[in-house]
């Protein structure tokens, strides 16, 4: 397994040698795919190859950038954008924030970003940069504006420092030069942005501990104490790929069910990570855009027909096409790739805004000012057999839930979290904000009783744990099951808070192909955020299809809740 940089090229399918949502990159987090051969831990310097002229004027690709502003000129819905009005540059630009775009390599010659890289900073590990990715990346949060050049990154003042990690074999000492918040190289980096994730898998991929360990230190130490901001990739891998067997759409993999959902992405379940789905540009799910308990918020990240407008590679090897008479640019970027980069974008505003925000407290205002989207979207109802998809026969369960307010009074959906991302809400909550939230914490229960799961979509295991004291309000709640069973993708997993908010961390009918014995499962929910902790939770495990396989166990579980 590698980990993929989490593109789509939607217009150039058969040249990038892939089906629309999925990765080109996939990996685990102890070995990564590239170019090179060899792996040195050590980074290399980056330099240019031409040195770019300076020029002033309108950007003439701005009015196509419809995931900036949507209007009746470009594709897809009008006001279906993050509400990134032009005046608000007036105010904010992402002046002094830096971000760490963790990826390929980026092309540091192009003209149109040169002005805001990192050179001194930038790390190369290898000798043989890759392009095609983490130049598009870029230019969507920090391509110069108002140079007569392209488009515009969301916060075209920003300082972009590269580290092409994807490109070499990993190694945990990689992870940790590319990720640290607090080594003298990253000492400045206020964002993180990780356009990556794995490809369809057929087993569980290992939950990294060291990834979380990493993370967990930056959100703590990061920015003088103030924690820096980690944005994650959902993950590409919602649909069915045409090529791979393991989720062929049959009448036990249903097209309404992720074939990977973003739970499957253990990277995804590091609650110090704001994982990031994406959008189409008429405001619904981009068909690729992988969904899950985890997911936070969801931003333009194009597809079925409308790509992003961004910077393309000029001086590396890229499988994406050049825009008609605009070398060094494209509008058929897309994927979470896109999504998350337009995320960290918005969060280099509101540092600006406010530069004494904590990373919880730029989540926190991401979270409420966060618009609905597609509020028709419905649940997914599942049977016992092969043939029961949204029907009302019975035995019968919904896998897969609509909008739900929790009791906090927040809206969430597994497709989009709290909701897609609204620039100019948040910078001005960014403003009135005066009160840091209080240092976070988290505190654990352990339920070690093991119980049967049985075949039988009407008989769900049920378990309780009591919230564990110490932590009063809910961020985040970490589940971690030791789990035995014949054929895993059956399960479906979900967990109700005492307030009686239910949030499904597993997706049945997924690539899952294989038998698990003793595994430990380790899944996410950010569902419950703004509630109160005290009470009983109820953690339930359905086996969605009754056939030969037999019944499983559950052999332990522990929840841990984040918050204050």
């Amino acid at each position: 397994m590698r980990k993929l940089a989490t593109l789509t090229c939607l217009f150039l399918l058969s040249a990038c040698g892939e089906d629309t949502g999925e990765s080109i990159f996939s990996g685990s987090t102890s070995s990564g795919g590239g170019s090179s051969s060899s792996t040195s831990d050590a980074c290399n310097t980056v330099s240019y190859s031409t040195q770019a002229s300076n020029t002033s004027g309108t950007d003439p690709l701005l009015a196509s950038q419809w995931h900036i502003l949507n209007n009746s000129s470009n594709p897809g819905t009008i006001k279906q954008d993050i509400n990134l009005q032009s005046s608000l540059w007036d105010e904010v630009t992402g002046s002094g924030v830096k971000i760490a775009v963790v990826d390929t390599s980026i092309d540091y010659s192009h003209p149109d970003l040169q002005p805001n890289l990192d050179l001194t900073n930038s790390c190369q590990f290898g000798v043989s940069p890759s392009g095609g990715h983490a130049t598009s990346v870029s230019g969507l949060i920090g391509a110069v504006k108002d140079n007569a050049l392209g488009g515009s990154g969301v916060a075209p003042g920003s300082k972009i420092q590269g580290y092409n990690t994807l490109d070499v074999e990993t190694t945990v000492a990689i992870w940790q030069t590319s990720l640290s918040a607090t080594s003298t190289r990253n000492s400045d980096i206020d964002i993180f942005n990780m356009s990556l994730g794995y490809g369809v898998e057929t087993t569980p991929i290992t939950y990294a501990d060291y990834i979380e360990a990493i993370t967990k230190t930056g959100t703590e130490s990061g920015r003088s104490g103030l924690g820096a901001l980690y944005f994650k990739a959902a993950g590409n891998n919602f649909e069915k790929p045409s090529d791979n067997s393991a989720c062929t759409v049959t009448d036990y993999h249903s097209a309404d069910l992720p074939c990977q959902g973003s739970a499957l992405d253990p990277d995804n379940n590091i609650p110090y990570m704001m994982v990031v789905s994406a959008l189409n540009a008429d405001g619904t799910r981009a068909s690729y855009s992988s969904s899950g308990a985890n997911v936070l918020f969801s931003a333009p990240g194009g597809g079925d027909g409308a790509g992003i407008v961004t910077t393309n590679d000029i001086n590396l090897t890229t499988d994406i096409d050049d825009m008609d008479g605009y070398e060094g640019y494209t509008n058929a970027f897309a994927g979470t790739s896109a999504a998350t980069p337009v995320t960290s974008g918005v969060a280099a505003l509101i540092l600006e805004a406010n530069p004494n925000l904590g990373w919880r407290d730029v989540r926190d205002i991401l979270i409420r000012t966060a618009d609905k989207v597609d509020e028709s979207a419905s649940a997914v109802v599942i049977g016992n057999t092969d043939d029961v998809v949204n029907s009302s026969t019975a035995p019968a369960t919904t896998v897969d839930l609509a909008w739900r307010d929790n009791a906090a009074g927040l809206s969430y959906h597994n497709y989009y979290g709290f909701g897609r991302i609204n620039a100019v809400k948040a910078v001005e909550s960014a403003k009135a904000y005066t009160t840091n939230l209080p240092a976070m914490l988290n505190a654990t229960s352990t339920n070690s009783s093991a119980g049967t799961i049985a075949d039988d979509i009407s008989v769900p295991l049920s378990s309780l744990l009591t919230a564990p004291a110490g932590v009063t309000t809910v961020e985040s709640v970490q589940i971690a099951l030791t789990l035995s069973h014949p054929y895993v993708s059956d399960l479906m997993i979900k967990l109700t808070s005492p307030s009686g908010t239910e949030s499904i961390l597993l997706t049945p009918r997924n690539a899952l192909n294989t038998e698990i014995k003793n595994y430990e499962l380790t899944l996410l929910s950010q569902t419950f955020y703004g509630e109160n902790a005290a009470g009983k939770w109820q953690l339930q495990i359905y086996d969605t299809h009754g056939d030969d396989y037999g019944p499983g166990t559950l052999h332990s579980w522990s929840m841990t809740i984040f918050g204050r």
